[in-house]
């Protein structure tokens, strides 16, 4: 019985290693802490903005959602409340993140010099800009 799966799969996962995963989080460095951030972003991109994605290019169209989520009033009224203002500036911050490391991997595989340098200047750009976005829908 499928059902029956679930509990045996759950045993299998090793619960006792969380906390020193925990534990050993403030001692991971930058370079890990850097994947976490890129990993997350190329799992939102792949699976988060596909939403929006099917929902005005296939759900609108084809008239299971109704058009009034494409005006202009509806999505601001939307992004003012705050705790949806955070989730979509951080969804597009942690994307812009994910590309702009993709960008530095693709220097390195053209042995471009310089790469490094490009991926960090695009992390600060997509940071700053994120934080100002987050300011102006705050406000």
């Amino acid at each position: 019985m499928p059902g029956a799966m679930l509990p045996r799969m759950l045993e299998r996962i090793a619960w006792k290693n969380i906390p020193r995963a925990i534990v050993l989080l403030p001692h991971m460095g930058w370079r890990t802490f850097e994947w976490l951030i890129f990993v997350t972003g190329g799992t939102i991109t792949t699976f988060v903005m596909m939403i929006p994605l099917i929902a005005t290019g296939i759900f609108v169209p084809f008239g299971f959602l109704s058009e009034k989520i494409l005006k202009y009033e509806y999505v601001y009224g939307v992004l003012h409340n705050p705790i949806a203002a955070i989730i979509v500036t951080l969804m597009i911050i942690l994307v812009g993140v994910h590309g702009s490391h993709r960008v530095g991997l693709m220097f390195g595989d053209l042995n471009i010099k310089g790469g490094t340098i490009v991926e960090r200047m695009l992390y600060g750009v997509i940071i700053l800009s994120g934080c100002i976005a987050l300011i102006a829908l705050l406000t």
